[in-house]
């Protein structure tokens, strides 16, 4: 049920089912991660990693849907979780005007997140722990934040 479950996910993001790279398997594990602070609690649960929020069960499960991309049984989202993935989508989205690709983008809202909301830190912690963690994604903050506002995962 899980592999049909996260086939379902994926498919409404309009994600394939790609993990060969480094950056296929981080996009993964972020759209995941987002789809759960959004509210549809797959039974994953994250832990931070060099990469930002990870789970090593998600890697298990999507590495076998890779080895059975067509699991039965098939299933359908309701409309709520149709709607809720939406925002996900958008969430995933790259914003004008800032220059990271998908994977880069999802890692940095997805940590983001996770360091205010999760590992509870201050504001300014969290944005000291981005900035020496991930020098190359800090620069995008603010881009991120304003995201998350949009998305209503992040409240002030």
């Amino acid at each position: 049920m899980e592999l049909s479950l996260l086939k379902a996910v994926l498919d409404q993001l309009d994600m394939e089912l790609k993990i060969e790279s480094m950056s296929d398997r981080k996009l993964m594990q972020k759209a995941i991660y987002l789809t759960q602070r959004s509210g549809a609690d797959l039974g994953y649960r994250f832990g931070w990693y060099k990469k930002g929020p990870y789970c090593s069960a998600l890697a298990d499960v999507y590495y076998r849907l890779d080895k059975n991309p067509n699991p039965t049984p098939q299933l359908r989202l309701s409309k709520s979780s149709n709607d809720l993935l939406k925002s996900v989508k958008d969430l995933l989205t790259v914003p004008e005007g800032v220059d990271l690709a998908q994977p880069e983008w999802a890692e940095l809202v997805a940590s983001v997140d996770y360091l205010k909301k999760i590992s509870g830190l201050k504001e300014t912690d969290a944005s000291e722990t981005l900035l020496a963690q991930k020098p190359h994604l800090a620069s995008y903050e603010n881009q991120a934040k304003t995201a998350l506002k949009r998305s209503g995962l992040w409240s002030e």
